[in-house]
């Protein structure tokens, strides 16, 4: 039942992150950098006291790792985003009525 509710929670946070990615929405991304960063420590913990050549256990968790922080990246990237995009931005146009196009271009009545 334990491992249900893991795979469950995982593929929640897998949603989110793709979510997340596709909405550049960067708290979406968190769930699942924080349960992979939960996973890939009890992974390590589980696999040390088994006798896998390190070799072996070096590439899997380089791989994972690797990709763990190419998200990592992704949110900083969209908080930066973020950051270069708050406040007001308005555009001031300062047209007069005589450089607006006549009446009758604006019309449809043809």
């Amino acid at each position: 039942m334990v491992y249900v509710t893991i795979s469950v929670f995982d593929l929640i946070c897998a949603a989110l992150l793709i979510a997340g990615i596709l909405m550049r929405r960067k708290y979406m991304l968190m769930p699942w950098i924080v349960s992979s960063l939960l996973e890939i420590t009890i992974t390590t913990i589980e696999l040390s006291t088994h006798l896998i050549p390190a070799i072996l256990l070096v590439a899997i968790f380089g791989g994972i790792i690797y990709i763990w922080y190419s998200i990592v990246l992704l949110y900083q990237e969209m908080h930066k985003e973020e950051k270069v995009n708050t406040g007001v931005q308005m555009a001031y146009v300062d047209e007069t009525p005589s450089q607006l196009p006549p009446y009758g271009v604006l019309t449809s009545d043809k």
